[in-house]
This record gives structure tokens, C-alpha cells and sequence, in this order.
């Protein structure tokens, strides 16, 4: 049981926090500490993020800070999550909130670079750190894929024997037992530092979760005033692009740099990692504002012969009939082997019906469709208890209990509660007053 538990430090990893933990609360071991947090025993410790909490430290945790707020502020959740769709991001977050998912079904992760494989500190920062605080600890800036300069002191990022990487790692490496390098490298390249205080300014932007980000119609346009567009506007000569970019960061000391491949799904819209976009924002002179403003309203579309009104009227009364019919199976449960209900959203139905990102704005029938089978998690959930609860009723099983119900519908123990309210809206009294009963069994 969590006893006792400091105070998060400013702009503090929330790893470091329970790292802390583990040296203030005088826990015997690391299996301690991890019972006291983590689910299972499989659990993986998250470096970057929080990690699979068990219903206690939840609460505890939640008791002192909001669950949104660490996860925004002292996990790597702007990074991954900054240039996605709202949709993904909404549905990141629900995870890494209440349904725990790893991070590799989330977020693009791209393969690590040699000098991200480990967490990094600033020898200053540390030294300072020991005076206020009386203790280092891991900074969530210093931890930016491509960040190699500490903006504040403009000193080298120093590498630490901690790897990022979490997999069969189940130990708490506590900043304060690990940094012992405290002189700093006055050598830095000022190119470099300009362009590590740009990663930081998009990395501690404001973060809207309820917008948009289609940043690549930005980079277009500003590819367009350049000599990487040709002068009628409809080819990039991403080949001299490529090879500029790559001159342009080798100068720099920069290891990982975005390739040709990888240019042409950034703009293509099917790469949306935060290490790739920067780069290539930069490089061509976007700036930190005006790539995170973009991330704050929906950008006019770019014109690369699109369809015209017509077309897409057309689109929308062919597709909205197949909308329709695949919604109603997603709703249903039709396109699961269990047959279990889920969630309608965006994102899904892009996939399935392999249709571009935001062509639905341009359909007006089809978004009414999918509007009419919006729901919240909370009704979700309730639709699976319901359905599950039918299930094992057809199958001719007359005493279910509350663990039956559970596992057919996989909704957890901590959203039951929120399932309640939902139940008489979404069937027969006689069956929710049943349920009703099964759920408040303990």
C-alpha cells in the first residue's frame, strides 16, 4: 500500500517521481514498489509514460494531481501525441487513463538513435536541482528524441547507464543515485542549440486535444515559396529536398535525420511522428508558433487536384449506403469474432473503408451517419454488459455472476460504476434491474 508519496518536482518524468518514491518510502526492494503501483507482475515499468497503474495507486495518485495533468505534463505524451488527428489523441489518452494499452499501439514509434536510447540530464540542471531541492532528479525535457543541448544552461546533455527502453526492466533507478557527472561541456554548436530550443518551444506548446493537426498541408505551403516546388506548383523535387536536409543536419551534429522515404509520408499525411515533422519544419522555415497554431484550428486544405464540389457530392451518396452498413457492424459487434460491441469512430472507419484523412468533412451524409452512432465510453461499456449478460442468457447458463459478466464484456472492475446510469436507457427495465443486481454483488 502507498503510504507515503513526495511532492512531483517541475517538469519532473513521472518515472522519476516513483523513483523518488522508492527512496523516500523506504521500501526493501523493487518488487515492492512495482506491487504497490503496477497491476501484474508482467507489468512493464514505462519510462516515458505511467504505465499500467493498479486501481490503488490510481487513486492515490489522483487524490494529488489530476490523471490528465500528469499524464500531460510529466509524461512524453506531447511528443508522440502532438501531431495526430483528434480522434487519436482522444483515444490515446482514454487508454493511458483508464484502459491501459502499451504506447506501440498508440503513437508512431520510430527506431531509437543512438543517443536516445538512454535517459539524459544536464550536469547543471543536477547540480542545481541538489540545491533546491536537495535532490536531482529526471528531467521530461531532456528526455526529447533529438535534443542533445540543455536550452536553459546551453551546455551537453550528458547520457546516463539508464536505458529508455522498458522491456524486461523492472527496477527504479533513482536520478540522485545515478548522476555523478557534474562539470559541464562549454563546447556547443550554436546551430544545434537554436535547433534543440525549437524542439523544446513545439514540445511545451499548449496542447488542444480536441483539435486537429494537419500539419502537412502547412509544410506544403511552405514548400511552395521555395526551390523545392516547381514553378507551376505540381511536382517537389523531394530528391534535391533530401539531400539539402541531410547536408543541412550532418553540419550540425544532427545523427538521426528524416529520409527521402520518410519526407514523402510526412507530406503524404501517413507519418506523423514529432521528430520528422520538426525537422522538416524547420529546415524549411516554419516556425515553432505557427507549427503548433496549426495544431490549434483545422488548416484550409491545400489545392493538389482535389476533386471539385461536384465529385465529392457524388462520393458522398456512393460511400454513405457502405458507411452505414459498416458502422451499424462495428456497433454491433458484427466484425468481432465474440460478436461484442464497440466503438464507432473516425479513425476506424478511415481504415476500413481506406479512405484519406478528413475526406469525411467533405461528405456531408456520411458524417451525419457516423454522428448518429457517437457514444460515450461510459454507454459503450454499458451496451457490453448488456450484451454479454444476453449471451450467456442464450447459451443457457442460469446463474451468471458478476466475474462472468465481466470477462465476456471486458469491461473492468474500475468502470463498472459508470456503466449503471446507462442501463435502463439502453434496455428493458426487467434486464437492467437484473444487472443491476449482478453488478452490486460483490
Amino acid at each position: 500500500m502507498i503510504g507515503f508519496m513526495p511532492q512531483i518536482y517541475p517538469d519532473e518524468l513521472f518515472y522519476s517521481w516513483i523513483c523518488r518514491y522508492y527512496i523516500h518510502s523506504g521500501s526493501f526492494s523493487h518488487k515492492s514498489v512495482r506491487n504497490d503501483f503496477y497491476c501484474k507482475k508482467s507489468d512493464n515499468i514505462s519510462k516515458e509514460f505511467i504505465g499500467n497503474l493498479n486501481q490503488h495507486a490510481k487513486e492515490v495518485l489522483s487524490a494529488m494531481y489530476p490523471m490528465e495533468e500528469l499524464i500531460l505534463k510529466h509524461t512524453m505524451f506531447p511528443q508522440y501525441a502532438r501531431f495526430l488527428s483528434s480522434d487519436r489523441k482522444k483515444e490515446a489518452l482514454y487508454h493511458l487513463q483508464y484502459d491501459y494499452k502499451d504506447m506501440h499501439s498508440l503513437f508512431p514509434v520510430l527506431t531509437r538513435g543512438s543517443k536516445d536510447r538512454y535517459l539524459k540530464y544536464c550536469p547543471v540542471c543536477a547540480s542545481r536541482d541538489r540545491i533546491e531541492y536537495g535532490e536531482a532528479y529526471w528531467h521530461r525535457s531532456h528526455q526529447i528524441r533529438g535534443i542533445g543541448i540543455c536550452i536553459n544552461h546551453k551546455c551537453k546533455l550528458l547520457t546516463s547507464s539508464v536505458p529508455v527502453k522498458s522491456e524486461q526492466s523492472f527496477s527504479f533507478c533513482p536520478a540522485e543515485s545515478i548522476i555523478t557527472e557534474t562539470g559541464a561541456d562549454e563546447k556547443i554548436n550554436p546551430d544545434e542549440l537554436t535547433y534543440c530550443r525549437y524542439l523544446s518551444d513545439v514540445f511545451h506548446a499548449p496542447f488542444n486535444i480536441a483539435e486537429n493537426s494537419p500539419v502537412n498541408n502547412l509544410i506544403y505551403r511552405a514548400l511552395t515559396k521555395t526551390q523545392y516546388m516547381s514553378a507551376t506548383g505540381s511536382m517537389l523535387k523531394t530528391k534535391l529536398l533530401s539531400d539539402n536536409i541531410k547536408d543541412f543536419y550532418t553540419k550540425m551534429g544532427i545523427s538521426e535525420i528524416i529520409s527521402f522515404s520518410q519526407i514523402q509520408r510526412t507530406l503524404l499525411e501517413s507519418r506523423n511522428d514529432f521528430s520528422s515533422i520538426c525537422q522538416l519544419a524547420y529546415f524549411i522555415g516554419i516556425s515553432a508558433n505557427s507549427l503548433t497554431a496549426q495544431c490549434s484550428k483545422k488548416a484550409s486544405v491545400v489545392k493538389r487536384s482535389n476533386p471539385s464540389p461536384k465529385d465529392w457530392r457524388r462520393t458522398d451518396e456512393i460511400l454513405a449506403p457502405k458507411l452505414r452498413k459498416l458502422a451499424y457492424d462495428i456497433y454491433n459487434g458484427n466484425l468481432n469474432d465474440l460478436g461484442r460491441p464497440d466503438i464507432v469512430s473516425e479513425r476506424k472507419i478511415y481504415k476500413l473503408l481506406n479512405l484519406p484523412c478528413h475526406s469525411l468533412e467533405k461528405l456531408p451524409e456520411c458524417r451525419l451517419i457516423l454522428k448518429s452512432f457517437s457514444e460515450t465510453y461510459d454507454e459503450l461499456w454499458a451496451r457490453r454488459i448488456i450484451w454479454a449478460y444476453n449471451s450467456l442468457n442464450g447459451l443457457g447458463i442460469h446463474v451468471i455472476c458478476r466475474s462472468n459478466l465481466r470477462a465476456l464484456s471486458g469491461v473492468k472492475t474500475a468502470n463498472i460504476d459508470a456503466v449503471i446510469p446507462h442501463l435502463e436507457q439502453l434496455t428493458d427495465s426487467l434486464t437492467a434491474r437484473s444487472i443491476l443486481k449482478l453488478l452490486r454483488r460483490k
